[in-house]
């Protein structure tokens, strides 16, 4: 039995959130379709587009969502161009072609889309998450900075925007910005972990050793099922050169996250540096297999060996490394 077109279409909105995780994410997906979707989309467009010339609004959005969804990305767009020639500054329709664009690897014109739809609405919060998306990709730390900041100007110092920004200005060596995002993160809320692990890492950095040590510590004990929280104190103590409780720390990572690869081979190195030879070995192994760039750690671990001369466990080393793949 066939949905009516009331049914099909609060199905379309429903997956197309799927489609279009902008509007609860960051950039359209091109995941397969079921068949049983494949057929809802196609009855709308066989419903909707004979009659596209007296079709209203939300009826060329839905048949341009559907579109979208069966891969017409050009029809797709066309419908949201007819929405835009009666109402030039919608601002969902322009955010929907520049999803299509971007879907169809002109990320570029996506983008200058996406700014056209922020002059009309400095708040309209998919745009943002669209170009949050792009600027993620491009690894472009200025831009996403810029537009936090914008965020943070239009709704207000939410917990969401000031934990990037306090992660963003921390990773770029803006001290003093950092230092007041991140603060302001750890008063608006208590649990969430990376101002506090950010704004540590920031003091210390700046020369504020003590101050800095001392919440570095602090998050890995509060936070101690934080996988960030135990690895960035694991790195501080080894830093130090204090393997004992680099090693302590880092087991608590790979506890929390056996795929680390960052854990794995802290962990690695940290015992070998207090002389568990053997967990060193298997932990080395382990780290090389997910991922080959950690090889020339367990290398380097084994030239210790041949310069310390401790024949049995370079052999063992050795031999280990020639399962690494």
């Amino acid at each position: 039995m066939k949905l009516n077109f009331l049914g099909l279409v609060v199905v379309l909105i429903v997956s197309f959130l799927d489609i279009y995780p902008a509007f609860g994410g960051t950039t359209p997906t091109t995941q397969p379709l079921s068949q049983s979707e494949l057929k809802r989309y196609n009855d709308i467009v066989d419903q909707l587009s004979p009659k596209v010339e007296k079709l209203t609004r939300r009826e060329l959005v839905d048949l341009g969502k559907a579109y979208s969804a069966i891969g017409n990305w050009t029809g797709a767009i066309k419908m949201f161009t007819a929405v835009l020639s009666n109402y030039p500054k919608d601002v969902e329709a322009k955010t929907l072609i520049a999803a299509e664009q971007i879907r169809t690897g002109k990320e570029r014109d996506g983008l200058q889309t996406l700014k056209s739809v922020l002059e009309i609405n400095k708040k309209y919060i998919p745009a943002y998450r669209y170009l949050i998306g792009i600027y993620e990709r491009r690894k472009n730390h200025y831009e996403l900075r810029m537009i936090y900041i914008d965020l943070v100007a239009s709704f207000g110092k939410k917990i969401e925007y000031i934990t990037k920004l306090c992660e963003l200005t921390a990773n770029e060596g803006l001290f003093d910005q950092a230092v007041e995002y991140c603060t302001t993160g750890t008063e608006l809320d208590k649990k969430e972990a990376k101002n506090f692990i950010h704004l540590g890492v920031v003091l210390r950095e700046r020369g504020e050793t003590v101050r800095g040590e001392r919440l570095l510590k602090s998050a890995a004990d509060v936070f101690s099922n934080n996988l960030l929280a135990q690895l960035t104190y694991a790195e501080h103590q080894e830093q130090k050169k204090d393997y004992v409780s680099a090693y302590s720390f880092y087991k608590k990572a790979v506890n929390l996250d056996a795929s680390s690869v960052e854990a794995v081979l802290g962990l690695a190195n940290s015992a070998f540096e207090i002389q568990k030879y053997q967990e060193a070995m298997e932990y080395f192994l382990k780290s090389c297999r997910l991922d080959r760039k950690t090889l020339p750690a367990f290398r380097k671990a084994t030239n210790v060996l041949r310069l310390m001369k401790t024949t049995a466990w370079l052999y063992k080393y050795e031999k280990s490394q020639e399962h690494c793949f």
